[in-house]
């Protein structure tokens, strides 16, 4: 069945895998909804972080809500068809990193809104919603809003790229913040960028963390 893809894409050759599984006594992750063209992959580290992939195939509707269980809770991640989602949690269950096509939520609360696709990062290694620096990267255009309580009362946005291996700011402007959450709208001309979120005071320290994983340094 490996040479042949039709069979491996089949009700019948999924028959077979799955069977195999249950004869092997292999869990398969629980997976809502549970269908065999929505793929997922769990990676984990040595220090015991883990990342969750899920890559959408299904072809049913234009998004989907993906739900699946770790050591956070319930992990709730909206996909758009033929895109991916993520989500990186550390050995303690914070929430690092995430990408998504709308809404994610974890921890029983919800981390980011989106009306586009995005990637999201903490910089300092916090939880996304008490990290001080974040970097989002957007695909699409639309506004995007970020859960954060170490942000709540205010932090800038810096729009910028690597020329030569050093960051170069193009726009620097105050967040907009509602309710504990960060707003950002991604315009055409924000669209594909690289983006930072910091406290005011956290900007500069932001830029070389930014720098530092551009450059593969820990």
């Amino acid at each position: 069945m490996e040479l042949h893809a039709p069979a491996r894409t089949t009700d019948f050759g999924r028959m077979v895998y799955l069977g195999l599984l249950r004869w092997a006594g292999v869990s398969r992750p629980v997976l809502n909804p549970d269908k065999p063209n929505i793929h997922y992959f769990r990676s984990t580290t040595r220090q015991g972080d883990e990342l969750f992939t899920i890559v959408n195939r299904d072809e049913a509707v234009p998004k989907q809500e993906i739900s699946f269980e770790t050591k956070a809770g319930t992990i709730r991640l909206d996909v758009d068809r033929r895109m991916t989602g993520a989500i990186a949690l550390t050995a303690k269950g914070a929430v690092q990193s995430l990408e998504t096509s709308g809404k994610v939520s974890a921890q029983n609360e919800v981390y980011c809104r989106a009306e586009n696709h995005v990637m999201l990062f903490s910089l300092d290694g916090s939880d996304i919603r008490d990290s001080e620096a974040l970097c989002l990267l957007p695909i699409g255009e639309g506004v995007t809003r970020i859960r954060s309580r170490s942000m709540a009362n205010g932090g800038q946005f810096e729009v910028g790229e690597f020329r030569d291996g050093k960051w170069t700011g193009l726009e620097n402007q105050q967040l907009g913040v509602n309710n504990g959450w960060l707003e950002l709208k991604v315009t055409r001309d924000r669209n594909l960028s690289i983006i930072l979120l910091a406290l005011a005071a956290s900007m500069a320290r932001a830029r070389e963390q930014l720098t530092r994983v551009f450059q593969f340094e820990p």
